[in-house]
């Protein structure tokens, strides 16, 4: 509920004090990677393992060629890993690092 809406003069905006919160609509078909990996979960979590594995070499293969052109060693926390997530089988927020 909006309290103070002049402060977005800008934005039209309906006030009301009561009332019944339109659900958002959900469902949906499901995302075909997610529910192949789902299916798969021991195959899936191999190649998660491998790719893992992957980068685990690369970053020691990047940090000795670091030592050896004599540049400083990154931070060990600065292992650079991207994932590939499906936004619709869990609430991302939910997760802390």
């Amino acid at each position: 509920m909006v309290e103070r809406s002049d402060r977005f003069p800008h934005i039209q905006l309906k006030f009301e004090r009561a009332g019944i919160a339109a659900s958002p609509q959900g469902g949906g078909k499901p995302n075909a990677i997610t529910s192949t990996n789902t299916s798969n979960r021991q195959g899936h979590g191999s190649k998660l393992k491998s790719s893992l594995d992957s980068l685990i070499c690369y970053w020691q293969d990047s940090q000795k060629t670091r030592e050896e052109e004599e540049k400083p060693p990154l931070p060990e926390k600065a292992i650079p890993i991207i994932l590939q997530i499906d936004p619709t089988a869990f609430d991302a927020r939910a997760i802390s690092f």
